[in-house]
């Protein structure tokens, strides 16, 4: 059974921009390998942030197109009902929000905001759930555990 994930918009960012983990990750969605989970919140934040000036100047837009499209239909879209706070980021609490709601085991990310929650085991505890928080690199070392 392949198990849910949540992705942070860095790591959006970075795979549209050519970070080799980043981007190997998001192939593992395009193929179905990773279930990511996704709110209408997070996919605003993710469209906001791809169109920025700085990134578009870099990417072809009918990359940005395909990679949006790609994640929309591949993901497990909530409407998320519950609100956390949880992050010093108050942007960053709709990540934990549906990770919770939609009983994820990971949120993947290269923010450090959201990386400073974590424990020395790389989890994060709200009210008895276990809660990975990964970079890319660190979900590419344990995949097993998450497509198993």
């Amino acid at each position: 059974m392949v198990k849910k994930v949540i992705i942070d918009t860095s790591v959006l960012i970075a795979g549209i921009l050519g970070n080799h983990t980043s981007r190997t990750l998001l192939n593992l969605i395009f193929k179905g390998k990773v279930k990511i989970l996704l709110s209408h919140d997070i996919f605003d934040e993710y469209i906001a942030a791809s169109h920025y000036s700085k990134i578009i100047k870099r990417v072809d837009t009918s990359l940005l197109d395909y990679v949006l499209d790609t994640i929309f239909k591949k993901a497990e879209i909530l409407d998320v009902e519950m609100e956390v706070n949880l992050c010093r980021d108050p942007k960053d609490n709709k990540f934990f929000s549906l990770t919770i709601q939609g009983n994820a085991e990971a949120i993947i990310t290269w923010d450090p905001d959201i990386l400073s929650l974590r424990n020395e085991n790389k989890l994060f505890t709200h009210k008895h759930k276990k809660i990975y928080i990964l970079t890319p690199p660190e979900f590419l070392e344990m995949i097993s555990f998450f497509v198993s």
